[in-house]
This record gives structure tokens, C-alpha cells and sequence, in this order.
């Protein structure tokens, strides 16, 4: 049964409920808009259209009582100018319910781009991210409807850990790109989000702490790991490239280190000079190495073929004893950086030693060089005073 009339709050408070199947009342106001009531007396707000195919088509609005009369007719009143565009509401509804959520996002992320593209320890980093912050805050959420203020709201659970909370928000612009190429999101919700602004943190151990720490390692049960460390010193080298290094890589007769492309972070290959030092330790691992269990790799871990990965937990163990309480594995790359400023390497000398491409990257270590440049001025100074000296003085 279906009758026309306003829809009004009176109208469904005192509509009756039908004996039998439902009953309908539809709005004079707004075409399509209804009261759909049943043989219990429920009573829910609907929006009836015909779709480009000429199918007839219903969609539930809400409940009475969840939504109200004029609520409900305001949103068929929208619905039916999307109808009259050629749209299909409910099929963009039932389109919406099956889209990609930010889950679906992130495990496509890793398996399509993190895993095949970047190093095993950016990948570590990017799913600890995704498994502490973004899966449980808006995993749930269709990547469509993710909007700034839902970025702002993951990147202030960081709030204390600013440079964290840039990569976190880094990660979700990557990942959102990806959507938009994908055709899953027609934009990145990550635009318009204000950066922390980061201090780059520098830490070289002094020289008393170089030498506790080498006296420490003298006699260290776990020489492996030591000379890991000693090699980060001697060359300024990343982590990553120290670990994984191979035999195939050195060539003791030119004493040059070639780091191929996948192991440097600006993924071009580089050739560092060895020094004496270096070339005798590396000899000296070699010597030692298992001849009965040869490895490709100078470090080689406990997985056949794979090298060691990680020294983090021998590291705090080490600068522990050694009474080195707040440096980290990186900071041994400020170390060698502060050691060849003091004997005098020039600061490209010192980029090109570190691996950087770009100067400005090596700038961070200009303060190393502030009384050689007062001595500089100094000598600037006394030249100009002794070339504008007036005659008279002379």
C-alpha cells in the first residue's frame, strides 16, 4: 500500500502500522523520497530513483528516530540531484563499501613496492610504522575517505619525536601517490601537513672515549663484531655497507673498496680508497676466515649465504663497558668525519670519504674548521693592515 502526502514528524509519529507486507508514504516535496513502515511498526526514511538503465532502485536513508523527517529529506533532496547528473547513488554506495581501506593500502605497499625496492632496513623501519601507527589509527578507514586531519591525527601520537613523525607522514604521502596511480584515491591527504623541523643530531666521541673504547675491544670475546666497528672508523663507511661486504668488492692490490649501487643510499656505486690500516684488518679477517665454509660475504650471519645484520645489541653492550652511555652506531661516522678534520682533511675530502654527493651535506661539518678560518682571518687581517699601512709609519 502506498499513498502521497508530506512527510512531516506528526505524519510518521501517528501513521499506522500495516496487517499485512509494508506500507509506504511518499513525499509530495521531494520525488523519491519515502516512509517505508512494516507489520511491526518500524519506520525508516527511503529514496526510490531510476537508474541510466531504467531499473528501479531503493535505498534506506536511516531510521526514524536516528534521523528526522527533515534530516532525511535534505539527503534525498541531494540524492536526487546526483540521480538527475546520471549518477547512481546506490551503486556508488555499494562501490564505496567494497574500496580499498588503508589496510588493503599499506600490505600492498610493502609487497609492491617496499619489499622489491628498498633496503631490508628502510622495509624494517616502514613496517614498524605501519604495524604501531597507521593500521591501528586509520587502517579501517577506505583510502578515499582519508582526509588531512586524519594524517594530523597519526602524526601527533609522535608528537615528542619529531623527526619520527616526519618519516611517519613521508611513508603515508609515498603510500597515498601509490593509491593515486593505482586509481584508488583521486588525492593525497598528506598535502598541506606543516613538517617538523629537524635538527641534525651530531655525536663524535671524543678522544678519551675512542680510547676506552679500543681498549675495550682489544680483548673482546666477539672479535667479528669489534672489527665491524673498527672498519665503520677506518673507512666512515654506512652500516649497511660494512655488513655487507664482499670479498669480490676489495681489491687489495689497488686497495680500493667498491660498494655497488644497492648497498649505497644514494644507490650509485662508489670506490673508496682503503687506507694501510684498513687493507691489513680486512687481510687479517680474511686469513681467519672458515675455509671449510667459505662465504661471499667479509661478515658472513648465521643464515648460509646471508651476512650479519644487525650489531645493535652488541653495540650497547660495547659503548656500555667502554662507558659510552648515549652514542649510536651512526655516530661513528661523525667520529671518523671529527678525526680527519683534526689532521687536516679538507671538508671535500671529507665528503668524498663519507659517500656524500652533495656539498651542502658535508657543510654540517664546517664548524669543525672555525679556528683554522679565525686563524685565516686573522692572517687576512695582519695582510691588509700591512698593505694599508700609511707611509709615514714606515
Amino acid at each position: 500500500m502506498a499513498t502521497n502526502q508530506k512527510i512531516t514528524k506528526r505524519l510518521v509519529d501517528q501513521i499506522p502500522a500495516p496487517e499485512k507486507d509494508q506500507s509506504f508514504v511518499w513525499d509530495t516535496d521531494v520525488k523519491g523520497f519515502g516512509l517505508r513502515i512494516t507489520t511491526a511498526g518500524a519506520k525508516a526514511y527511503v529514496f526510490q530513483y531510476k537508474n541510466q538503465s531504467g531499473r528501479n532502485r531503493r535505498m534506506t536513508l536511516g531510521k526514524h528516530g536516528s534521523i528526522t523527517a527533515d534530516q532525511a529529506r535534505e539527503i534525498a533532496r541531494e540524492l536526487y540531484i546526483e540521480v538527475r547528473k546520471g549518477k547512481d547513488p546506490l551503486a556508488d554506495k555499494s562501490a564505496h563499501r567494497g574500496a580499498p581501506d588503508v589496510c588493503a593500502l599499506c600490505d600492498d605497499y610493502i609487497t609492491r613496492h617496499a619489499r622489491p625496492k628498498k633496503r631490508p632496513r628502510s622495509l624494517e623501519g616502514d613496517l614498524s610504522l605501519i604495524e604501531r601507527f597507521i593500521k591501528p589509527e586509520i587502517g579501517a578507514m577506505k583510502v578515499q575517505d582519508v582526509e588531512l586531519r586524519d594524517i594530523e591525527k597519526v602524526a601527533a601520537l609522535l608528537s615528542d619525536k619529531p623527526t619520527t613523525a616526519n618519516r611517519l607522514v613521508a611513508l603515508l604521502s609515498k603510500m597515498f601517490n601509490l593509491a593515486k596511480s593505482w586509481k584508488w584515491s583521486d588525492t593525497n591527504p598528506t598535502e598541506g601537513w606543516q613538517k617538523h623541523q629537524e635538527f641534525k643530531r651530531e655525536r663524535p666521541l671524543s678522544e678519551a672515549e675512542l680510547q676506552r673504547l679500543y681498549r675495550v675491544m682489544e680483548g673482546h670475546a666477539n672479535q667479528t663484531a669489534c672489527n665491524i666497528v673498527r672498519l665503520l672508523l677506518l673507512t666512515g663507511a654506512r652500516r649497511g655497507e660494512v655488513l655487507n661486504m664482499c670479498w669480490k668488492d676489495l681489491n687489495f692490490e689497488k686497495g680500493v673498496w667498491t660498494k655497488p649501487a644497492h648497498n649505497t643510499k644514494q644507490k650509485r656505486t662508489e670506490h673508496l680508497p682503503l687506507s694501510d690500516a684498513a687493507i691489513i684488518l680486512l687481510k687479517q679477517i680474511r686469513d681467519l676466515c672458515d675455509a671449510s665454509a667459505p662465504s661471499k660475504y667479509v661478515f658472513p650471519g648465521r643464515v648460509p649465504e646471508e651476512p650479519i645484520t644487525t650489531i645493535k645489541t652488541f653495540w650497547g653492550r660495547l659503548r656500555k663497558e667502554a662507558g659510552i652511555e648515549d652514542a649510536r652506531i651512526h655516530d661513528l661516522r661523525h667520529t671518523t668525519a671529527t678525526v680527519m678534520a683534526g689532521a687536516g682533511a679538507s671538508l671535500p675530502m671529507i665528503g668524498r670519504q663519507l659517500g656524500h654527493t652533495q656539498y651542502q651535506t658535508t657543510l654540517r661539518y664546517a664548524h669543525l674548521y672555525q679556528d683554522d678560518l679565525r686563524q685565516s682571518a686573522n692572517s687576512l687581517s695582519n695582510a691588509l693592515n700591512a698593505l694599508t699601512k700609511p707611509a709615514d709609519e714606515n
